[in-house]
């Protein structure tokens, strides 16, 4: 299997249910019970959505960003914390854990490559 199967296999099986999230997302970001603290987790790193998010406010240019988009730079670390939240609050659909286990095998097998 490559990785043009696989992704085609997540859209059949997918296509037709708002839960599942866009390949772009699925194929970076697990969800697993048995994984940073049942907490989405990236898959290449297996470190944490919500660490990575709280990483980002603290070592990106907030401020700038901020002018860039024209919003204020409290908006934007509320939108950073919002994200967070939500990441560590929302569980993902029982429906999810066979596409994320085959996702999981393909990284491991080195099927996906940058």
């Amino acid at each position: 299997m490559d990785e043009e199967s696989l992704r085609l296999d997540y859209w059949i099986d997918t296509r037709s249910d708002p839960q599942f999230p866009l390949w772009v997302i699925f194929k970076e970001i697990g969800h697993s019970p048995t994984e940073c603290d049942q907490q989405p987790y990236a898959r290449r790193s297996r470190q944490s959505v919500a660490e990575l998010l709280k990483r980002v406010e603290e070592l990106a240019p907030l401020a700038s960003i901020a002018q860039e988009i024209k919003v204020s730079e409290k908006e934007v670390r509320a939108a950073l914390w919002y994200a967070v939240w939500a990441v560590e609050h929302k569980k993902p659909p029982a429906t999810w854990q066979s596409w994320n286990d085959r996702v999981d095998q393909a990284w491991g097998e080195g099927l996906f490559s940058d």
